[in-house]
């Protein structure tokens, strides 16, 4: 098995696929966030992350499918645009669902995956970077 934790580089994702098909693709949530802030309005902002936390941090797929349904109820019109790149990137952007919370929790951001895999390449004897949590 293997699972790949990318920001949403355009073609990224279908060259993964292309080489390893039964890869397992997932987008960066923090990345899509980030390009979602971008297009909101600074008064819009707070009261729009809180209802797309119910989104990306629900415990089931159905749960963050509802609220992603409720999350277009509620700011579909003002922000369609943002809207429409959760739906389109959807597929890749829940496949972390599927996982236990401890599997999600480095999945979800490649941040996490980045720093997990210096961990993991550092001897043991070897320090952390002073910028660089130990895990």
């Amino acid at each position: 098995m293997f699972i790949a934790c990318i920001d949403n580089l355009q073609g990224f994702a279908d060259a993964i696929e292309s080489i390893f098909p039964q890869t397992e693709v997932q987008l960066c949530i923090v990345h899509q966030i980030h390009n979602s802030q971008k297009y909101l309005s600074y008064k819009d902002v707070k009261p729009f992350m809180k209802d797309l936390q119910s989104v990306y941090r629900a415990t089931t797929v159905e749960l963050a499918e509802r609220n992603l349904a409720q999350l277009e109820a509620n700011w579909g019109q003002r922000y369609p645009k943002v809207i429409e790149s959760w739906r389109k990137n959807w597929p890749r952007l829940s496949s972390y669902f599927q996982y236990n919370k401890e599997v999600r929790r480095i999945m979800y951001t490649t941040t996490s995956s980045k720093a997990f895999i210096v961990s993991s390449a550092r001897s043991p004897n070897q320090k952390a970077p002073s910028n660089q949590k130990t895990p």
